[in-house]
């Protein structure tokens, strides 16, 4: 099972209201209808200050599990999901800076149940790699040391997660990101609560890893399960 990654920029003569309210009812009833697709996720990005981190350009993630690469990349030639879903991404979504990372996700604690009818507060981190250092390096550290680094340092986690882009996006060029990380805070029960800040852990980062502060992304949001 692989989890495709979309990157979801706002287009720019929408409001953020208009692009919300559009992605979360209309799309989402739409993209039910993907066969491919068992399991479909809208992360929604707030204006809540990702502290350290950079804000992301992009207003929300897409998040659909495929089977494999090939159903991924099948879609393409999916007469439903070209006619239908793309062409209605050009109501709210700005094309010209999307993008997609598709990715092996590392579940490291578990957490809460989560469930269709009720949304999570979390924040995904981006993440871009040091230029000094190669991806299999990157990637020991990233199994190896991170795990353990994250869930000593990320003050009030309930669920945590690692992806890495899957080996097929290296084929062509190198992805928009090294990897993703998903960090679930504060009280589940109450996804509207501010989490506590990621700057300790920021900091952390910054002089002890191969990540990339300057060049790593946050979104700080309320995910819905839709599928």
């Amino acid at each position: 099972m692989i989890k495709a990654l979309g990157l979801v920029p706002r287009r720019a003569n929408i409001s953020p209201q208009q692009f919300h309210l559009h992605w979360a009812i209309i799309h989402s009833r739409l993209a039910e209808e993907v066969q491919s697709i068992r399991h479909y996720v809208q992360f929604h990005g707030t204006t809540e200050n990702p502290g350290t981190f950079t804000r992301s350009i992009y207003e929300g993630i897409a998040e659909a599990w495929l089977e494999d690469v090939p159903s991924l990349t099948s879609l393409a030639a999916d007469p439903y999901f070209m006619e239908v879903i793309k062409r209605d991404e050009e109501n709210f979504l700005d094309h010209s800076r999307d993008g997609i990372l598709a990715v092996t996700e590392d579940v490291k604690l578990e957490g809460p149940t989560l469930t269709r009818d009720h949304p999570f507060h979390k924040t995904m981190l981006l993440v871009k790699r040091t230029p000094d250092v190669g991806t299999t390096k990157f990637r020991t550290w990233w199994n190896d040391v991170l795990p353990d680094l994250a869930l000593r340092e990320i003050p009030g986690v309930t669920r945590y997660v690692q992806s890495l882009p899957v080996d097929e996006m290296y084929t062509a060029e190198q992805p928009a990101f090294d990897a993703v990380i998903e960090i679930w805070r504060g009280d589940p029960a109450s996804p509207e609560s501010e989490a506590p800040s990621l700057d300790k852990f920021a900091a952390v980062l910054g002089a002890n890893s191969p990540i990339d502060i300057s060049h790593t992304s946050a979104i700080v949001g309320t995910e819905f399960r839709i599928r």
